[in-house]
């Protein structure tokens, strides 16, 4: 399984246009690229079965939020951290501020190292703080960013971020 992620991510970097390598790391936004099993699309479609399973109206799928999305993916990457907040001690609200979003409640959720969209919003479901994001009532709109890391242990992941506004 290793040898295919990896030649996976090498046929991407390689491939790739405008893809950016930082610090031995890779990034490949997901409004250029796509991962095999990390499509934006599937992600939003999930996570709006969730909430009409929950009885909440879907969220919107958007570009402000993608963007934040995308601008903390980066800053993880140039940073080398995976968190919420930064060594600098910047929020995932400065990233949704400097997209432009304009915001009365926010949010995040990160995962690194599922198979595909299902698993990772399986593993958030799983999640007490996560699903609570998925299932807020306050919430209308989401971005997502997806890109290819490489982890603390050495081994190289797919990273998505989620923001979510409203």
């Amino acid at each position: 399984m290793k040898k295919i992620f990896l030649a996976l991510v090498l046929s991407i970097i390689i491939l790739g246009s405008g893809n950016k390598a930082l610090a031995g790391n890779v990034f490949i936004p997901a409004s250029k690229e796509c991962i095999a099993g990390f499509d934006v699309k599937d992600f939003l479609s999930i996570i709006n079965e969730e909430r009409g399973k929950a009885g909440l109206k879907p969220l919107a799928g958007n570009e402000m939020l993608g963007k934040a999305a995308d601008m903390k993916l980066k800053d993880m990457i140039k940073l080398k951290y995976f968190g919420h907040i930064n060594k600098y001690g910047t929020s995932p609200w400065v990233w949704v501020s400097l997209s432009g979003y304009k915001f009365r409640k926010a949010g995040e959720n990160l995962a690194v190292g599922y198979g595909n969209a299902r698993q990772t919003v399986a593993a958030w479901m799983n999640s007490p703080s996560h699903k609570s994001n998925i299932l807020n009532r306050q919430y209308k709109d989401v971005g997502f960013a997806i890109g290819i890391l490489r982890l603390e242990n050495g081994e190289w992941g797919v990273a998505v971020v989620q923001e979510f506004g409203g």
